[in-house]
């Protein structure tokens, strides 16, 4: 396999408990438009649940099944676990657009100075209804940060947006996220 058709992409679902929105989440990677080989998808769970594993197992999913049950230790294992350049976050209770890891995909390739991005969101009530506006805060349009000397100040501006409430919305370097773990410690705490 050629570098473009390497794992590029590592989607880290943290899953706590079978909840109702679990299968609809997995559905919502699986449906992607991105080429499969530039993605991996990664379960985190510490929970036993047989029609969830069958169905990580269905799509060629990882399942990694641990005893932590916070984020911060599942997205930790993640890190840790994950072949992809880029990482982002799936929390049991959202879905994505069909397009989300192919936006990333490009942004991240085509800049290689990006370090973070921060996509908008919509968010919707049980029946997928679209809300007013989120509950928490609201980011009307995508956010990106690069290192350079607004770096310090972007971080500041995600930090302000409470990045780890919706962690769903998110996606960052792995070299960076690794190295720089304290600029962006709120996304795993």
């Amino acid at each position: 396999m050629d570098e473009s058709m390497s794992t590029f992409i590592s989607v880290i679902l943290t899953a706590h408990n079978p909840t109702k929105h679990l299968l609809e989440a997995l559905d919502s990677i699986h449906a992607q438009d991105l080429h499969y080989n530039l993605f991996e998808v990664l379960v985190i769970r510490d929970f036993e649940d047989e029609a969830f594993v069958r169905k990580i197992s269905e799509y060629g999913f990882r399942d990694v099944l641990v005893d932590e049950d916070s984020f911060k230790g599942k997205v930790e294992v993640g890190l840790w676990e994950s072949n992809g350049k880029v990482l982002t976050f799936m929390e049991d209770d959202d879905l994505w657009k069909t397009n989300r890891l192919s936006t990333i995909f490009s942004i991240f390739r085509d800049d290689n100075e990006l370090v973070f991005y921060h996509n908008s969101h919509v968010p919707i009530d049980q029946k997928g209804n679209v809300l007013g506006r989120s509950m928490f805060y609201n980011i009307p349009t995508p956010h990106l940060v690069k290192p350079g000397p607004n770096y310090r100040e972007e971080v500041n501006k995600v930090s302000k947006y409470n990045p780890d409430f919706n962690t769903s919305s998110m996606a960052v370097r792995k070299d960076h996220l690794i190295s720089a773990e304290n600029d962006f410690k709120q996304v795993v705490n």
